[in-house]
């Protein structure tokens, strides 16, 4: 976007905005004007950014729950018109013999699903 664009009919996603880097996305899109949606899990903390113009809990690896939140976010805010994937998650710092292949699996889930999941539906509907 243009940094010198009125953002204020734009809507930008922040996927993982309640914590890391995602947090640190939705603080400087909000000092740059942008209203700003903070999707997270639903037990996150929903009023770490309280000036965000919303909160949607969702489970990024999870098809239907993205689509809904699509819905839903286009009925109360409207047209999405910029994405920043940050849901993530970290392995625990082991040798690749003493991690667990379900941890592993989670982290693949979490951080390619999840990403792709939201590009495809969230950008499907941008364009």
């Amino acid at each position: 976007m243009n940094p010198t664009q009125n953002h204020s009919t734009s809507v930008t996603l922040v996927t993982g905005g309640c914590s890391g880097i995602g947090a640190a996305c939705v603080s400087q899109l909000l000092a740059s004007g942008h209203r700003v949606l903070v999707m997270d899990l639903p037990s996150s903390a929903a009023s770490s950014h309280p000036e965000a113009v919303g909160f949607v809990a969702c489970d990024v690896t999870d098809e239907k729950a993205v689509r809904a939140s699509l819905t839903q976010i286009e009925a109360t805010h409207g047209h999405v018109d910029g994405l920043v994937n940050s849901a993530g998650i970290l392995q625990h710092r082991l040798p690749p013999d003493a991690l667990s292949m379900d941890e592993w699996d989670q982290v693949l889930k979490v951080d390619f699903r999840g990403t792709y999941l939201c590009c495809a539906v969230f950008g499907s509907a941008m364009v």
